[in-house]
């Protein structure tokens, strides 16, 4: 069974981030380049966010509760399904 790689993993973290900031400014995005490139850094390895110094404190923080809490807004997933299948089905 073949497991799914990370693409991002084939370049350097400098590269990423470089690539990143790239994309913001052919996009007419500057302003965004910076939190880009941190996403971009945690997209590198999701699984060790907590390593990124760039990341701010409460970056950080959300980051640390989203992986805590996966599921806290469970019944919300349920109720727009419901809509969806209701929806669909007057159509």
């Amino acid at each position: 069974m073949k497991s799914v790689q990370n693409p991002l993993k084939r370049s350097s973290r400098e590269q990423v981030v470089l690539d990143t900031r790239t994309f913001c400014g052919l996009n007419n995005m500057p302003e965004q380049a910076e939190l880009f490139g941190r996403a971009a850094l945690v997209a590198y390895n999701p699984d060790k966010f907590d390593m990124v110094d760039e990341l701010t404190k409460d970056e950080r923080a959300d980051m640390t509760y989203e992986r805590d809490n996966e599921w806290r807004e469970e019944w919300i997933v349920g109720v727009v399904n419901a809509i969806v299948f209701l929806t669909a089905g007057l159509m």
